[in-house]
């Protein structure tokens, strides 16, 4: 809702931050939708405010409504 965060990794103890997302992204949804764990660090830029959702609660959702969320995956994408 609101607030932006930045997407980066770590090499040998070196943390790089090198993507800033704004408003609007989902924040950390492929890994949600596709089942892959992240090789990213996500860290927020100020204080964040929004709504979370736990895979499980996804899936069930995913089940009852594949079109809805066959649409949402095609915007994370």
């Amino acid at each position: 809702m609101t607030g932006t965060y930045y997407v980066g990794y770590e090499i040998n103890k070196i943390v790089k931050m090198k993507i800033q997302l704004p408003l609007g992204t989902v924040f950390g949804g492929f890994n949600c939708c596709f089942l892959k764990r992240s090789m990213f660090i996500y860290k927020c830029r100020k204080d964040m405010t929004g709504y979370a959702m736990r895979r499980d609660k996804w899936m069930d959702l995913q089940d009852e409504f594949p079109e809805m969320c066959l649409e949402i995956k095609r915007h994370i994408v």
